[in-house]
């Protein structure tokens, strides 16, 4: 025990270096920008499921560039009303999964929404035209924050 509180104490007194760029608040706000101008154009599909209680629906929206459809499942307990909510993301080569994979969320009352990433093994290709010619999936784009 005595360990893990040397490291507690350590961690809570680490100071790393501060790396932000001078064009950190400039990047984000041209970023956002462009972001609000492109339209989400969201549709839900429902999807049908064997589950007595259950909403299932495919969400299709348009992503920030414009240039790829991305996917998401949402799963929903059929009640009126607001409710707490999930936003999923999957580890690398993997997909948004079925409504099953999501059943203990949604018995607790909760809504899911389960998202595909670009270009991995779920509905969302990845149609962004790079700059990089790295062919890795994940670090695709990294070499330019303009490109990412």
């Amino acid at each position: 025990m005595e360990f893990i509180d040397q490291q507690i104490k350590e961690m809570e007194q680490y100071l790393p270096p501060l790396t932000r760029q001078p064009d950190f608040r400039e990047f984000w706000d041209r970023n956002l920008q462009k972001s609000a101008a492109q339209p989400l154009n969201a549709r839900l599909t429902p999807r049908e499921n064997p589950f007595d209680g259950i909403q299932s629906f495919d969400l299709w929206y348009d992503s920030a560039d414009g240039a790829t459809t991305c996917h998401g499942l949402l799963v929903l307990p059929e009640k009126s009303g607001r409710l707490p909510g999930i936003l999923q993301f999957h580890g690398y080569s993997w997909y948004c999964g079925q409504v099953s994979d999501q059943l203990a969320f949604v018995n607790m009352g909760m809504a899911v929404l389960s998202m595909d990433h670009r270009g991995q093994n779920g509905q969302s290709p990845d149609k962004h035209a790079y700059n990089s010619d790295s062919l890795d999936f994940m670090t695709r784009g990294c070499e330019d924050k303009e490109d990412y």
